[in-house]
């Protein structure tokens, strides 16, 4: 009797004794659907009309069962280019599934099996590696990247990411304690392919910077570091943590990089573009911001002069939290500010729907001509969100509402 093997994890593909016999391609083929229900929900047992209400959500059974039996003949003739001679969907106990009778295994019950032995106090260290790197290397999209769109699918993709990443970091931790270059620069492949399914997990991109500092590729750290910080200072608002800052200011630390010639010098330190071309408010990290806004208030206690600055949170009616807001929203909020503040005003990205603003040399009553100006320019296309705006002074120990 012929073996199949069945991957879910990159793309369905069936393969009959080794060798690639069916892929499909489509996402949002509704064969995917069917065979995941009868393959991957093999215990469920679903009964005919419970297989169409999941693949047809919108419509009566009654109307969907004769397209469920289409369904599955089309499935059936499809299968039939692996193997003509064999029956691979069944009807038994008057509902549809996988014939049983067929040898066959699939890359997710593999998975589960492997992280099962990873996980475990009684695997050595070297055994965890070896399994750590057979998950790995099975995962390469999430679940939900190949499948159509349907809740069913959703907690299957989120499990298999969590294994997933569970894996880079235990895999990860096992090769730094060798102190090698090999298991450094298996490190910084496996965590860096990771960074793409955890965008927001600094955990990971830690494992990149240990990894390239321990294969002193300080060239890499900065280039990698240049790529990232702005990814993540809209993404997590706090930027980078204080392991990666080291890191990078290790690789920085470069006694070559001086500047003989004081023209290349000076032209290093100005702005690509012509000053008088430079429009709009200057939007910066949250690093800069803070170092700039020290530097303005060490001239406040020079002068004696107000530091104002300007919250601006978009919310929503609703009250149904961060998740109802788009995040192309946040974006054009942001192209509002930079358009209608002046080139020497400063704002950062604050958290994930609010921008800090700096506005230079600004009074008390510039608060409120900022908010009409911003409330009248942004056009949120959605009656549901608004701005709330608010404007405070910095004092010595606390701060002052002014508006």
């Amino acid at each position: 009797m012929n073996n199949y093997y069945i991957k879910w994890l990159n793309g369905l593909e069936i393969s009959e004794d080794k060798k690639l016999s069916l892929s499909f391609f489509n996402k949002s083929s509704k064969m995917k659907n069917l065979l995941g229900l009868l393959l991957i929900k093999r215990n469920m047992n679903y009964r005919d009309d419970e297989l169409a209400r999941i693949i047809w959500p919108d419509r009566d059974y009654e109307d969907s069962k004769g397209d469920l039996d289409s369904l599955v003949l089309l499935t059936e003739k499809t299968l039939s280019e692996i193997n003509k001679s064999e029956k691979f969907i069944i009807r038994e106990n008057q509902r549809y599934c996988w014939n049983p009778k067929l040898n066959y295994i699939m890359d997710m019950d593999l998975v589960d099996a492997d992280y099962k032995r990873l996980m475990s106090i009684e695997t050595d260290n070297d055994e965890k590696i070896a399994i750590g790197k057979r998950i790995i290397d099975k995962y390469m999209d999430r679940v939900s990247d190949n499948y159509i769109s349907s809740t069913w699918w959703f907690p299957i993709s989120q499990y298999y990411n969590m294994i997933y990443i569970n894996t880079v970091m235990v895999v990860c931790k096992l090769l730094e304690q060798k102190t090698c270059t090999n298991a450094y620069e298996e490190v910084v492949r496996i965590a860096t392919k990771a960074t793409r399914f955890d965008i927001d997990n600094i955990n990971i991109y830690v494992h990149v910077f240990r990894g390239l500092k321990a294969l002193n590729d300080k060239k890499g750290i900065l280039n990698y570091y240049e790529a990232i910080s702005a990814l993540l200072q809209d993404k997590l608002s706090e930027g980078l943590n204080d392991e990666i800052s080291y890191i990078y200011t290790w690789a920085n630390n470069n006694k070559e990089a001086t500047f003989n010639d004081l023209k290349l010098l000076t032209e290093n330190l100005r702005e690509n573009s012509n000053l008088y071309e430079i429009k709009g408010a200057y939007y910066c990290n949250r690093e800069t911001f803070k170092n700039i806004l020290h530097f303005i208030m060490r001239n406040k206690i020079r002068e004696k002069k107000e530091v104002v600055l300007v919250l601006v949170t978009l919310k929503s009616h609703r009250n149904e939290g961060l998740n109802s807001i788009d995040v192309s929203k946040m974006e054009e909020l942001k192209n509002t500010i930079f358009n209608n503040l002046r080139r020497n005003d400063l704002f950062v990205r604050y958290s994930i729907n609010q921008y800090l603003i700096l506005p230079y040399k600004c009074h008390r009553e510039s608060v409120k001509r900022i908010e009409s100006r911003l409330k009248k320019q942004i056009d949120l296309g959605n009656k549901d969100l608004f701005l709330d705006i608010i404007g405070f002074t910095l004092e010595e120990e606390n701060y002052e509402l002014i508006y």
